[in-house]
Parts: C-alpha cells; sequence; structure tokens
C-alpha cells in the first residue's frame, strides 16, 4: 500500500467499517465454539505458552468443545478504533488464524496471515479505505516490529501515518 490522500470523515467511517466486521467475526467463530478471554499475561507472543493458554473446554452439549483464546489486554489505549473492544475482536480474529492455520509466531507465519484477513475482508465488502486501514494493522504494524522490535505505543498515529505515506515509510519512525 502507498501513501494516499483520505478525509478525515472517510477514515473514521471506514474504521466503523472495520468495527463491523470485527463484530460478525466474532459472532461467526463464537457459533464455531470460539471465544476470547483477556489477560494481562505478557509471554503470549510465545507459540507453546500460547497453546497452552488457550483453554479447550466441553461444550454444554458434550459433542464439541468450546476454545478461549487469550488475548492480552495491554496497549489497547491508543488503537484509532472507537469501540476499543475493536482492537480486541481483532487480536481474537487473528490469532484464531494462527490457531486455525497451525501458523505459529514467527515473522514468515505472520506474513502468511495478512493476505487471510484482506482476503476476508474483501469478502465481507469493506471500502478500499478500510482495506488500507487493516493493511497497516496487520501488515504496517509486522514491519514495524520487524524494524524496532516493538509494536507502535500509538497505534492511531501509526494508521495515520501508514496512510498518509504508506506501511514502508511510517514503520521507519517510532510512533
Amino acid at each position: 500500500m502507498s501513501g494516499i490522500t483520505i478525509l478525515n470523515k472517510d477514515r473514521d467511517a471506514a474504521l466503523l467499517e472495520l468495527e463491523g466486521l470485527y463484530r460478525a467475526i466474532e459472532v461467526a467463530l463464537s457459533d464455531m465454539g470460539y471465544c476470547y478471554y483477556l489477560t494481562d499475561r505478557t509471554d503470549l507472543d510465545d507459540w507453546e505458552t500460547f497453546l497452552e493458554a488457550c483453554l479447550w473446554k466441553p461444550a454444554y452439549n458434550l459433542e464439541s468443545t468450546l476454545v478461549y483464546i487469550p488475548i492480552w489486554k495491554g496497549a489497547s489505549d491508543t488503537c484509532p478504533y472507537v469501540d476499543k473492544n475493536s482492537n480486541y475482536r481483532l487480536r481474537f480474529w487473528h490469532d484464531y488464524l494462527h490457531l486455525y492455520n497451525d501458523l505459529d509466531f514467527s515473522y514468515e507465519s505472520e506474513k502468511k496471515l495478512i493476505n487471510a484477513h484482506i482476503e476476508c475482508a474483501r469478502e465481507y465488502g469493506v471500502s478500499n479505505v478500510a482495506l488500507n486501514i487493516l493493511y497497516a494493522e496487520v501488515a504496517g504494524q509486522l514491519r514495524y516490529h520487524e524494524r524496532k522490535g516493538e509494536f507502535p505505543h500509538n497505534q492511531a498515529a501509526f494508521i495515520d501515518s501508514c496512510l498518509r505515506h504508506g506501511s514502508e515509510f511510517a514503520s521507519r519512525f517510532k510512533h
């Protein structure tokens, strides 16, 4: 994605579109037996530790299993969404994709998930602005992490920088 000119009202509308997508995915995953729980644990970036923290419980009908995926509740204060739970829903969707595709948290695995996010959002019918924001969320933040060894401290500012200048350029600077 390269930088494009986006009005604040278009960005804000696109963020609401993404919030709707994340809620729809949360409902669909719940219907499939996947839920999430918020945690303070900071060691969940290790694949084995993450898998151990996933809770597998029999469903009420005992014919299926409910899977509770741990989601770190930190670093959501500066997310770009009006509903801060949208940041957790995005993380839930992302970590579900890791489980579903049996992909660890390596850089190579993370790159493989970018297309899964974008394709799903396209099928859902979000706008190009929303696709660009989602790309900044998954690909831009991955690039930022690769360069800086951490995720942006100000996610909203980073997303805006990606929209204006592209994620390659935005990931060069501290956010």
